[in-house]
């Protein structure tokens, strides 16, 4: 799994005609960029593109995955953890 966070300036001049329209747009395109960037890695592994505007708004689909990375992560922390534990008891 890969992440890639951007944090786009909501009030940046290249944003602030869409961002006066609609929240969390600078986010949503933030995001579609990645998305085409690593477009050719997400064959081999999960990606997530992660982008909060500096208003503090995020974008949709990390929104939405929000419960689906909460179950991951803490699935893997659990093995991370047993993991650990083995290398320590031995």
């Amino acid at each position: 799994m890969a992440w890639d966070v951007t944090v786009p300036d909501t009030c940046a001049e290249s944003h602030i005609d869409q961002t006066a329209r609609e929240a969390s747009s600078a986010a949503n395109k933030a995001a579609v960029n990645k998305i085409v960037k690593y477009d050719a890695e997400s064959a081999s592994r999960i990606f997530f593109p992660v982008a909060v505007e500096t208003a503090g708004t995020w974008n949709q689909s990390s929104i939405e995955r929000r419960r689906l990375r909460r179950r991951y992560f803490c699935g893997a922390l659990r093995q991370l953890n047993g993991v650990v534990t083995e290398l320590t008891v031995d």
